[in-house]
């Protein structure tokens, strides 16, 4: 929970979180965790609620009090079972919070999405790159855009979803199916935060890919994030980012996003070892 809350207090969309989720319940968990365990890293800067009060009583309510803070600089955690991976860090001179996904069951279940690979970034108390949430549970057209990969901040190889969706498995064969994925993380040399996410799902395909994401954040300096495609033939590839509020500017190979209140800019480079064509298009972010 530490982890999945941003160090403004709010929460990337994940799953079926919403807009109307508020973090606050997470923290009120964390300072029960906070005064059960002395742990002082549970100890956000939005403090207790009345939740965590009601549990704890007022003899909790000091201890908590007492409890000195101690909220880490940097992180890079890794949660294999649930395929997260969360990196970030909160100085003086900026902040950071990513998140990497590779679902290790390999499928996508009614509460998830097509998003293997899939970030979210958010930078210097801004979203950069956002994942576009949950539409809805009523099966139509959006709910269909939503679930797929060209809702996503992920890879699509030949126009083809990474893997084939849950509902679709028992009428296909299972070593069509089978799919091998996992996450990994890291602080590095010099401070740098490291994660890494990959999966097979494109092992179906005529020539097969493996396709693994790479994460390097640089605190405070910016982010770095590397597709490698490993495998033979020739393949169409679309990369898809969807970028947070603001105005976004296409230049080449370099994509400027200006906040809301024009005051800040976030710089994109896109760089690659192949012919790469970049475009801006209408996306669509569900609230």
């Amino acid at each position: 929970m530490a982890d999945m809350i941003r160090p403004d207090g709010s929460l990337p969309y994940i799953g079926d979180i919403c807009p109307d989720i508020e973090s606050r319940y997470l923290t009120g968990l964390l300072a029960i965790g906070a005064v059960l365990f002395r742990r002082g890293d549970f100890k956000r800067p939005e403090g207790i609620n009345e939740h965590a009060i009601w549990y704890l009583g007022v003899p909790g309510l000091r201890q908590y009090e007492a409890l000195p803070a101690d909220l880490p600089e940097v992180w890079a955690h890794n949660f294999a079972r649930g395929g997260l991976v969360a990196l970030g860090y909160r100085r003086e001179d900026g902040n950071a919070h990513v998140l990497l996904h590779a679902d290790p069951l390999g499928q996508v279940v009614f509460h998830g999405d097509m998003s293997p690979m899939g970030v979210d970034v958010w930078m210097n108390d801004r979203s950069v790159i956002r994942d576009t949430g949950n539409y809805s549970y009523n099966r139509d057209a959006w709910w269909e855009y939503f679930k797929s990969p060209l809702a996503q901040n992920t890879v699509v190889v030949d126009g083809v979803s990474p893997w084939p969706a849950a509902a679709c498995r028992r009428w296909l064969p299972p070593a069509y199916c089978a799919v091998e994925a996992g996450t990994a993380a890291h602080v590095g040399a010099g401070g740098t935060l490291l994660g890494e996410a990959w999966h097979s799902g494109y092992h179906r395909l005529p020539s097969p890919l493996r396709h693994r994401r790479q994460i390097r954040l640089y605190p405070p300096q910016g982010l770095l994030i590397t597709d490698l495609l490993e495998g033979a033939g020739t393949h169409t590839v679309e990369i898809f980012f969807h970028l947070g509020p603001g105005r976004a500017e296409l230049d080449e190979d370099l994509v400027r996003l200006v906040s809301e209140d024009g005051l800040r800019t976030a710089w994109i480079w896109l760089h690659s070892a192949l012919p790469l064509t970049a475009d801006l298009v209408e996306g669509w972010v569900a609230t």
